[in-house]
């Protein structure tokens, strides 16, 4: 299976992009790496496991778990 790219783990899971960023950030959502993109420029895009997004699919009540912690304020 082939790693998951932002957008495809979004649509994946039905979650935005705050929220992936958010639980990237936390260590929940975890990347696997990054590829770059040469296109108009350089830029990287964040990879993702295929099997951590199917077994978020398979378990629901992680993102459901994850989305009632509350959100720190940033210092």
């Amino acid at each position: 299976m082939r790693p998951f790219t932002p957008a495809t783990v979004q649509d994946a899971l039905g979650i935005s992009s705050r929220e992936r960023i958010r639980w990237t950030r936390d260590g929940k959502l975890k990347p696997i790496g990054t590829k770059m993109i040469k296109d108009r420029g350089h830029f990287s895009l964040t990879l993702y496991s295929a099997e951590d997004v199917a077994r978020l699919l398979m378990s629901p009540e992680i993102l459901t778990s994850w989305r009632a912690t509350p959100v720190a304020c940033p210092p």
